[in-house]
């Protein structure tokens, strides 16, 4: 008769501990789906970027002196 109800009493603990489980993970997946969708629009975000990104590093390329070649003497100026 003991036994019978441990076994009772464990069954509803279980099936209570699997429904939380259960609504736990649910959750987890929202928020997965939640930051995926946000890492999306960051990529997304960064794309529209990189055009303009590359035309501002051209035109600094454009505007930086070439260096010039040395020598291995060096102009002393006085």
């Amino acid at each position: 008769m003991d036994a019978n109800r441990t076994l009772k009493t464990f069954d509803i603990e279980r099936g209570r501990l699997l429904r939380e489980a259960r609504q736990e993970l649910t959750q987890l997946v929202a928020h997965l789906n939640n930051l995926n969708q946000n890492i999306q629009t960051l990529n997304s975000i960064a794309t529209g970027f990189r055009e303009p990104s590359n035309l501002w590093h051209d035109f600094h390329a454009a505007l930086k002196p070439e260096p010039e070649e040395t020598t291995g003497e060096q102009d002393i100026i006085y």
